[in-house]
């Protein structure tokens, strides 16, 4: 059972990848969208500003920024090479949204409403720079070294 499960998961990220790879900046527009939608819906259940908690929105503002630290240790040299290409292009899509998600989650805890600009500013960055890469190591799965 435990290979079986495993076999349905490589499909799965070979095949996001490889949607990822052939059009990054579809998938950027359409996450970048994804992240609007997101922060209207939080807009709605967020204290009024000023009335929100400026501790939980250095909390939020921390995490964020570790969020792009692992963003960026993600690309060394060292990680890369031991991470499957497939696993490697989800992986940095996946964690270039970390900074929105914990400013959004703080923000709909009670954090004051600036904390969303900084996590929404760095995920978008972080987004165009993986678009950006992605397109440049190119949409054939034989120029990144797979099968």
């Amino acid at each position: 059972m435990r290979d079986r499960c495993q076999y349905t998961y490589v499909p799965a990220f070979e095949r996001l990848s490889k949607s990822l790879r052939s059009a990054p900046y579809v998938w950027l527009a359409a996450t970048v969208l994804w992240l609007l939608l997101m922060n209207s819906g939080v807009v709605r259940i967020a204290k009024a500003p000023g009335h929100g908690s400026n501790g939980l929105a250095l909390v939020g503002l921390g995490f964020g920024t570790i969020g792009v630290v692992l963003w960026m240790l993600l690309h060394t040299r060292r990680l890369r090479r031991d991470i499957q290409v497939p696993t490697f292009i989800v992986a940095r899509w996946l964690l270039a949204t970390v900074p929105f998600a914990f400013a959004w989650v703080t923000v709909a805890d009670g954090a004051e409403q600036w904390v969303i600009a900084f996590g929404f500013a760095s995920s978008v960055v972080l987004l165009v720079i993986a678009a950006v890469r992605t397109r440049r190591e190119g949409t054939d799965a034989s120029d990144l070294g797979m099968p």
